[in-house]
């Protein structure tokens, strides 16, 4: 979404980091890789797939209660900001 919304910035001319800022989420490949490369969040994969199992594996054994689960994240700054 992120990748779009710079796309259609840059064709009207905005100034993507200094008129608008835009921040993307999950560090998919092509966000380094557009004109004007996009900040963006990365987050552990590997640890948010397991937690999403265990949550799942609780879900179906009816053992879980509500819970916030936090997942390793880092802000990677680009020229989008």
């Amino acid at each position: 979404m992120a990748v779009g919304a710079e796309t259609a910035l840059l064709a009207h001319r905005s100034a993507v980091g200094r008129e608008v800022d835009i921040i993307g989420f999950d560090k998919i490949t092509l966000s380094g890789y557009v004109p004007g490369p996009l900040t963006t969040v990365a987050q552990d994969r590997i640890a948010l797939g397991r937690e999403s199992v265990n949550l799942l594996i609780d879900i179906i054994r009816k053992t879980s209660d509500e819970r916030n689960i936090i997942v390793a994240h880092k802000l990677i700054i680009r020229q989008s900001v």
